[in-house]
């Protein structure tokens, strides 16, 4: 038997992994039909999940639980960690007699907010600056991977409409004449907001 499953990142430990109906059955009777089970490790997964029950007899069915959650981060560069590959092994006087493949792939979240460097920033700018000049080529990081982490770039504020901001890339530009007389400074925020609406 094969089983494939994919889990959220967010799951806690002892979680039990959602989706998973696996059944071990033994016909025999008695002491005969007394078995334990294991995990083996395939590729990636030593140490994540864990079995219960460890041991059993006739029909049962067999609970995968999170040990290691800090291993469940959909957000790393190498896509082969978000994939765990075990066996579950029953055997009988620790001689292997059944044995099931399982495929576990995790599905990233909005569990990041998008971080500026600094919470306040300080600028200058000349009030002859032209239109287009960048004052500052200020952005934000997210660490989630795909569509959680990108973000987009909203400027706001009294005088906002002075400046601009791209917003794919961020960065504050000049974006109209600006008049040392008329203001002499101007509080802006910058905000920035990923793919599951995070700001």
């Amino acid at each position: 038997a094969y089983f494939n499953l994919t889990i959220p990142e967010n799951l806690e430990q002892e979680m039990a992994l959602p989706k998973l109906n696996v059944i071990v059955n033994d016909r025999d009777l008695g002491d005969n039909s007394k078995y334990n089970l294991t995990i083996s490790n395939v590729e990636n997964a030593d140490g994540t999940f864990d079995i219960y029950p460890k041991s059993s007899q006739g029909r049962t069915q067999v609970i995968l639980k999170v040990k290691n959650p800090l291993r469940l981060d959909y957000d790393v560069e190498n896509e082969s960690a978000r994939t765990f590959l075990f066996e579950i092994i029953a055997t009988v006087n620790f001689i292997p007699v059944a044995k099931t493949m399982i495929e576990v792939h995790l599905d990233g979240i909005n569990d990041n907010f998008p971080t500026f460097e600094q919470s306040n920033y300080r600028f200058q700018v000349s009030e002859n600056a032209e239109m287009g000049t960048k004052i500052s080529d200020i952005y934000a990081i997210d660490r989630d991977v795909g569509k959680y982490g990108k973000l987009k770039y909203i400027l706001r504020g009294f005088g906002s409409e002075n400046f601009i901001t791209d917003a794919d890339e961020g960065g504050l530009f000049v974006k109209s004449n600006l008049d040392y007389e008329h203001q002499k400074s101007y509080s802006l925020s910058l905000i920035a907001r990923d793919g599951g609406g995070r700001e």
